[in-house]
């Protein structure tokens, strides 16, 4: 069961800004009631007041009911386009309290090994892709640096201990609203890397072997081109996808190289 503390503006904040729920036996709280919105989490169910499961929403709005001995109080957040602002956002209906929603940022690393002739690569053992090789990345942490969401994504999903040298490229993808930003590193424990929860296997590639057509994504083929194009300097790629194909996610039996625009700069 998920309960936030009984206020109006501040319920705002709490809810949605920092997705802070406290668990409590007060009389007087607040529980999400459900939704549908296409901004936040789309068409996901949640637990209500009791641990029934409530269905949808089914406006595009996001309600918050109190469950006080006083009856229903309903708060709601309604799509509309703040003053000064050209693009519609989520807005509090009490407070005008404005909802921003900002793209997911991607940490990851190009590792090579200390010879710099082979590339690490993690076969995935989850979903998205499940069973392709990628390079070991994954989102920040709240609190983390980039560089330090790179290492440990490394450390998490290989056991890969990571020396950083600069970064490599940074890609954005307004479709899934990702940025993705990849370091050049190196492996300093290359006998002890091995497959852990996340992952079915791991290998260190010489360049010449690397299986191009079971890369997991088109950003994954894009920073491993430029790196090998560019391994001994500190230049940066920075590029925005335009054609990133969603098949390519969601038919393992369907590869669709990602032809990426060269001519657009994040």
């Amino acid at each position: 069961m998920y309960f936030v503390k009984k206020s109006v503006c501040s319920l705002c904040q709490k809810t949605l800004l920092n997705i802070l729920y406290h668990q409590t036996k007060m009389q007087k709280s607040w529980t999400l009631f459900g939704f549908c919105n296409k901004i936040m989490w789309p068409s996901k169910r949640i637990l209500g007041c009791g641990g029934v499961k409530n269905d949808r929403v089914t406006c595009h709005s996001l309600k918050l009911v109190s469950t006080t001995t006083k009856g229903t109080i309903a708060q709601s957040f309604v799509k509309a386009i703040p003053k000064g602002d050209d693009k519609l956002r989520l807005v509090c209906t009490n407070c005008n309290y404005v909802v921003y929603s900002n793209p997911k940022i991607v940490s990851g690393v190009v590792a090579v090994s200390k010879n710099r002739d082979k590339l690490l690569l993690c076969r995935r053992a989850i979903a998205p892709r499940a069973g392709y090789w990628y390079l070991p990345a994954g989102f920040l942490e709240s609190g983390e640096s980039p560089e330090q969401g790179a290492q440990r994504e490394a450390k998490e999903e290989c056991n890969a201990i990571i020396t950083l040298e600069g970064l490599c490229g940074v890609y954005a993808i307004p479709k899934i609203d990702q940025i993705l930003m990849y370091y050049r590193g190196q492996v300093i424990n290359e006998y002890d890397i091995k497959a852990l929860a996340e992952t079915e296997e791991v290998n260190m590639f010489s360049f010449d072997q690397i299986p191009w057509q079971q890369l997991a994504f088109p950003a994954n083929t894009r920073a491993i081109k430029f790196y090998m194009s560019h391994p001994f300097d500190n230049t940066v790629e920075t590029k925005k996808d335009n054609c990133f194909n969603f098949l390519s996610f969601f038919l393992p039996n369907i590869i669709h190289p990602c032809k990426l625009n060269s001519g657009q700069v994040v």
